[in-house]
């Protein structure tokens, strides 16, 4: 699993920072293996990206995010 830092979380939408090409709808899981939400969108310049990840429950509090 790779991980991502996250940079926000409001209500249920959380913008993490990427580095690397990642697909739409990709499952995110929090440290221990749960599945927390899916990428919903991927903005910000090419360079740089974030991806915009829709959580499956409010409340969520990470700092680190992980993707297969």
């Amino acid at each position: 699993m790779h991980a991502y830092k996250v940079m926000n979380v409001k209500g249920r939408d959380m913008v993490i920072q990427l580095d690397r090409p990642i697909d739409m709808k990709t499952k995110v899981y929090d440290a221990s293996g749960k599945k927390i939400g899916v990428i919903v969108k991927i903005m910000g310049p090419v360079d740089e990206p974030y991806g915009l990840v829709s959580l499956d429950s409010q409340g969520v509090q990470a700092d680190v995010v992980y993707v297969n």
